[in-house]
């Protein structure tokens, strides 16, 4: 199975765009998904001043000539973006550079587990993907540890809750993983450990942090 990059540019007519895609053998509907997304971003990326209406549209049409594959085409409308949603625009384009720099992960049944990389989700949808979430009370994402390695820093992030909450057993189940964790990322003893969001400050609201500065410090907690 293979997913190519279209040859061809979007066709927009108006207010209208459709962007073709080809494909060939039997995608699976995650990957169709994941480059249809791939798809639309660029669009975005390269109109920041146009917003898209509602839900893009996907449509299949069977290849001619008895040929394997078939045409995938995306369409959607657009509206020009207002003076005063640039900022917020400006805000979601930076969340999601965030999100694609760091490299999730949660400890789920006595394991960590990684996120795929460069993954623009937040955990709660990337759990919701893995379909983890199997009750209305969320009680998987309430209730496990997890966070991120920061490149860019060299830094381990934990939390539990939508509230970035941290407590004694946070930091004992990360030192309890902690040669998983090394493995995984390739972690050091100038390592830092943050218990918390990597900002305390996200869009308002204040959050606590706790930093060990070195992975001694960790240990001696």
């Amino acid at each position: 199975m293979t997913l190519k990059k279209s040859e061809m540019k979007p066709i927009e007519t108006g207010n209208s765009v459709i962007i073709p895609i080809h494909k060939r053998g039997n995608p699976t509907n995650k990957e169709i998904v994941n480059f249809i997304q791939e798809q639309i971003q660029k669009w975005k990326d390269k109109n920041p001043h146009k917003q898209i209406m509602g839900t893009p549209e996907t449509i299949f049409v069977p290849a001619s000539g008895g040929r394997a594959g078939s045409i995938s085409s995306v369409k959607f409308s657009w509206e020009p973006v207002m003076e005063g949603q640039m900022k917020s625009n400006s805000q979601s384009a930076k969340d999601t550079a965030f999100h694609q720099a760091r490299r999730m992960f949660c400890i789920k049944e006595g394991k960590v587990v990684l996120a795929p990389p460069n993954d623009p989700r937040p955990h709660y949808q990337w759990f919701h993907d893995e379909s983890w979430l199997t009750d209305n009370s969320d009680t998987f994402f309430k209730t496990t540890v997890r966070g991120f390695y920061d490149p860019s820093t060299n830094t381990i992030y934990a939390y539990t809750k939508a509230q970035f909450i941290f407590n004694h057993d946070t930091i004992e189940q990360i030192r309890t993983h902690l040669d998983e964790l090394n493995f995984l990322f390739g972690l050091n003893e100038s390592t830092k450990y943050c218990f918390g969001p990597k900002y305390r400050d996200i869009h308002g609201t204040i959050f606590s942090q706790c930093t060990f500065e070195r992975l001694s410090d960790l240990l001696e907690f």
